[in-house]
């Protein structure tokens, strides 16, 4: 467990996964500060909090610690295992490993879990399993995942779902992959339509998407820097754009 960028693989806590987290300590002083320890929900890798919670929290004087369990980038790319519904399975090891590791630096009394998406459902099962965790926050409150993905399907779907008839439920899932050019009139907004000059997998697409939604649509090119996918290293131009053409359009 050690300070950015590298993260740390703790070992196992199970006999089938292995936890990897990183830990960010506002100072290095010994003095017990309050600890947000955060998880993330289904695709997003914990270096992805870095700043969104951990610098936020790292300037108000807080620890910060990351980890992946089941289903997320490491234990899914490494162990290949998917979400597990006993979450507190993965965080009581990592309060333990936090703990023997890190304790010095822990304020016991102000130890928070943090739950990013989906992750607010898991954080939620944890936490009432794991007396050590003195606040919560979810970010969002997920009460039912399944729901959250099942209410999408069409009741034929769900039949199948429900069934266990794979592959007549993939069969029929199909035509929801199709694109929304059938559809596109129906759209009544403002809608901001972004392109990049180096696009390696949509390329020419959104102009297509811009003469679909006519006037309704204000058509943005990046280029230079900014110019790749989802204005990837480029998000501070990214977000003076996008901010500024909502202030516009939504007043």
């Amino acid at each position: 467990m050690d300070d950015v960028p590298a993260g740390t693989n703790w070992g196992d806590f199970l006999d089938n996964f292995t936890i990897e987290a990183i830990w960010y300590a506002a100072a290095a002083d010994g003095v017990k500060r309050p600890t947000l320890v955060i998880g993330n929900g289904y695709d997003a890798s914990q270096e992805d909090s870095y700043h969104s919670f951990v610098v936020p929290a790292l300037a108000r004087g807080c620890n910060a610690m990351t980890y992946e369990g089941p289903g997320q980038p490491t234990v899914r790319r490494n162990d290949d295992i998917g979400f597990i519904p006993d979450w507190e399975k993965v965080l009581t090891p990592v309060i333990d490993e936090l703990m023997n590791r890190k304790g010095c630096f822990v304020d016991e009394d102000r130890l928070v879990l943090v739950g990013v998406s989906i992750g607010g459902s898991l954080a939620a099962r944890a936490a009432a399993f794991e007396p050590r965790i003195k606040a919560l926050i979810l970010n969002g409150g997920v009460w039912a995942v399944y729901e959250g993905y099942a209410g999408q399907l069409t009741p034929d779907l769900k039949e199948l779902l429900a069934a266990g008839k794979q592959e007549e439920f993939d069969e029929a899932a199909l035509p929801l992959l199709e694109s929304p050019q059938d559809v596109v009139e129906k759209i009544n907004v403002p809608v901001l339509v972004v392109d990049s000059e180096f696009e390696g997998f949509f390329a020419g697409q959104p102009e297509v998407v811009k003469d679909a939604l006519g006037d309704k649509a204000t058509y943005k090119f990046f280029n230079g820097t900014a110019g790749y996918h989802v204005q990837v290293e480029a998000g501070q131009e990214w977000n003076r754009y996008q901010f500024a053409w909502l202030n516009k359009t939504l007043g």
